[in-house]
């Protein structure tokens, strides 16, 4: 009778344990879910984060309410999400800028902090010139720039930001020099190489699209590795003699410790959501392309992106003591 006692009780304690996590993602969400996104409105983020909630609502049948939450370049933001309780019901929506984030000292927390959730969108950072520029093509730049080595001026948004990390990029595959020229973000970066001020620019695809369709800038060459169908007829980087490549993806975390139930069922949502045709036409105004990877997956990818960034930043001195 001992033994069959024994294990008894043994079976209750087993079960007494399995029941929260199993319980939480039976009854998960049991109440509406913030989509943090910790850069202002407005942006391809926060488009992407409001698309994508729109989307998922009727998949987990409660709200998803996007807060933007701003501030010390993303930090506070991340910040909130990484003190909130590991339940699901706070989502964080970020990019590779948290990688970066941390090597240049905005962040005092690593990705490693929070549990990875979800890879959404591959989005390209373009080279670009005035529409009325002679330069033609980046073979045509990379021979203006070495033939005046450090004078021409290059603009981007804001130092270690993904497109001066591509300016970079540039300027140590190729030899050359330039004069780099930061402003405060993506727009006052199109607004410079619009009105001539500078000679070549780096900034998103979607930033400089509409523009380049006008006529008013010349795309010429994506940070991709290789051709994307959301920026027809642009080649990348490596196609016109640059060794480099860059993809400024954007992605999901929870709170470190989320169960794994909660997470699973979460991925498998987001998974429906992004094959969603509003949410898929919406990537394409902005010129993104659904890149999905769930947990597991993306958690892989950003141990292998971890060494690459920060091995880039090294090289531009940029890395603050870590």
């Amino acid at each position: 009778m001992g033994q069959i006692l024994k294990l008894f009780v043994m079976m209750v304690a087993a079960v007494a344990l399995a029941t929260p996590v199993c319980g939480a993602a039976a009854g998960y969400p049991s109440k509406p879910i913030d989509l943090v996104v910790p850069w202002a409105a407005g942006g391809t983020s926060d488009l992407t984060a409001r698309g994508l909630a729109k989307a998922l609502e009727p998949i987990l049948g409660q709200p998803v309410i996007v807060t933007n939450v701003v501030g010390a370049s993303g930090a506070v933001g991340h910040n909130k999400v990484k003190g909130s309780a590991p339940d699901g019901h706070t989502i964080l929506f970020s990019s590779i800028s948290f990688l970066s984030g941390y090597y240049l000292g905005q962040f005092p927390f690593t990705w490693q902090e929070f549990d990875p959730l979800a890879m959404l969108t591959d989005e390209a950072v373009v080279v670009v010139v005035n529409g009325n520029s002679p330069i033609k093509n980046m073979k045509e730049l990379m021979a203006e720039m070495k033939a005046k080595s450090g004078q021409l001026s290059w603009a981007f948004a804001g130092t270690g930001n993904s497109t001066h990390l591509v300016a970079e990029g540039v300027r140590m595959a190729t030899g050359t020099e330039f004069r780099g020229v930061p402003y405060d973000g993506g727009s006052q970066t199109r607004t410079a190489i619009l009105g001539g001020h500078v000679d070549a620019a780096t900034m998103t695809g979607g930033e400089a699209w509409t523009q380049a369709q006008a006529g008013k800038l010349r795309i010429l060459a994506s940070s991709l590795p290789k051709k994307s169908p959301s920026l027809p007829g642009i080649p990348p980087l490596k196609e016109e003699g640059v060794n480099f490549q860059f993809v400024l993806w954007k992605n999901l975390y929870l709170p470190k410790n989320s169960p794994e139930a909660v997470k699973d069922k979460l991925g498998g949502a987001i998974a429906k959501a992004v094959k969603d045709p509003e949410f898929v036409k919406l990537m394409d105004s902005i010129r993104s392309d659904v890149d999905f990877e769930g947990p597991k997956e993306f958690a892989k990818t950003l141990a292998d992106e971890d060494k690459s960034v920060k091995e880039l930043l090294t090289k531009m001195n940029l890395v603050k003591g870590k």
